[in-house]
């Protein structure tokens, strides 16, 4: 059996994965035709030995470890894959909110639950990969696997992932120089949070008993829509800079018409510290974390927010502020488990400063599946990061061809499923009109 250590993110998100606030990444695609499950499921099989970390589970370890440790066995101990029939797109949400609300278990292989579901509308494939074993651009690695094997077509692997898990070295600082770079950038984080982000304002109608941690609202612009969108961009903001700040006017106007607070937003972004040469590639936590914020005055317009977020972004790329979380992950690494366990317990309290307004995830745009055989074509592709509270929404986004698409996700105790829609609604409405 292999072994490798959790590395520095993994063991990050291990000690902050709760019931309560699962840290579940998911990728979902629709196709136009269905899904045979018994194909299915030797597909997902042989895309979990294509990467060794999605078919790992944790090792048992005493209070007193202050190392973690993946256990990678040679088969995958379990593959159920949840099928379910949908009468209706209502169903197929329940099967979506309940499948990303559970907490992946990590004691047996492989870190990942999935799910089919049958629609008349062409069949749903949905994951939730435990965020402990891998990120955003893992999931869809994983998912792009699946559809592979499934439509017999070629899976090559970059590189060996059991070879390239060492974050310090991938990304940590090097010199001197660079480290107080990244210091500036911390030291200036902790003095923007010295005024506590915004929260969102709350709306939650009565409960309908529905016991899911999440519900997600799916946004898909066509070709003509994401066009649109892109007009919005000028250089030199990226795509990323207009999503990250129609996300906060999103926050603003939301809380201007719900009595909500005005004030500075801050939006959380995971960064790709993997190397250009295997940027799609590779099944772990290669996506660092940065924060962007706005003052009151950046807030005016969308435009001005756009220009005023591409020059933070500029400078975090400049600085290498996405590899500030590596160094500072570091320095913990030797306490003992029953000590990094209690950043649960922490958590909270730090969050009123500390947690952003939100969180956008964007994967980019990535390339198209192939046909997957006689599921027919992949008509729409969704992915989202964790929502957990205080952040209450956050937001994923891919790009296929010439679509983009877009999913809200929201915490219950955050949202009520209509509020949720609303707050949909008005994203699109900013990133539109």
């Amino acid at each position: 059996m292999l072994k490798t250590p959790l590395n520095l993110l993994d063991a990050a998100f291990l000690n902050l994965d709760t019931r309560e606030n699962p840290w579940s990444v998911h990728v979902e695609v629709r196709v136009e035709g269905k899904f045979e499950a018994e194909k299915l499921v030797k597909a997902i099989h042989a895309a979990a030995l294509a990467h060794p970390i999605a078919r790992a589970r944790m090792a048992e370890h005493t209070a007193v470890a202050t190392v973690y440790e993946w256990h990678i066995p040679n088969e995958p101990e379990h593959l159920a894959l949840n099928v379910v029939t949908a009468k209706n797109l209502a169903e197929v949400e329940a099967a979506r909110a309940r499948l990303q609300s559970i907490l992946v278990p990590l004691s047996v292989s492989p870190s990942f639950l999935c799910t089919l579901v049958h629609h008349s509308g062409g069949d749903y494939f949905m994951l939730n990969v435990s965020h402990s074993s891998g990120d955003g651009m893992s999931t869809f690695r994983l998912m792009q696997s699946i559809m592979r094997h499934y439509a017999k077509q070629a899976d090559p692997v970059a590189v060996d992932a059991l070879t390239v898990r060492d974050l310090k070295a991938l990304a940590g600082s090097q010199s001197l120089t660079e480290r107080i770079e990244r210091t500036k950038i911390f030291l200036d984080y902790l003095w923007r949070a010295v005024t506590p982000p915004v929260r969102l304002a709350s709306k939650k109608g009565r409960s309908t008993g529905d016991e899911s941690v999440y519900g997600f609202k799916l946004l898909a612009f066509n070709p003509k829509e994401t066009a649109k969108v892109m007009t919005k961009r000028v250089k030199p903001a990226t795509v990323n800079d207009l999503l990250l700040a129609g996300l906060a006017h999103t926050v603003k106007e939301w809380n201007s018409l719900h009595a909500g607070k005005q004030g500075r937003i801050s939006v959380m972004m995971p960064v790709n510290l993997r190397p250009a040469e295997w940027w799609h590639d590779t099944f772990g936590n290669y996506s660092s974390y940065v924060s962007v914020s706005l003052t009151q005055d950046e807030q005016s317009s969308l435009s001005e927010s756009v220009q005023a977020i591409s020059r933070q972004t500029a400078i975090l790329k400049e600085k290498g502020g996405a590899s500030v979380l590596i160094d500072l992950l570091d320095i913990p690494k030797w306490l003992p488990a029953a000590l990094k366990s209690r950043l649960r317990d922490i958590f909270p309290v730090a969050s009123h400063n500390l947690v952003e307004s939100t969180l956008l995830s964007n994967l980019g745009r990535l390339a198209e599946f192939p046909t997957v055989g006689s599921a027919g074509a992949v008509k729409e592709l969704y992915f989202s990061p964790p929502a957990i509270m205080p952040l209450g929404v956050s937001v994923g986004a891919a790009s296929v061809a010439d679509e983009m698409f877009l999913t809200v996700r929201y915490h219950r105790d955050q949202f009520d499923e209509g509020a949720a829609g609303e707050f949909a609604d008005l994203y699109r409405k900013i990133l539109t009109d």
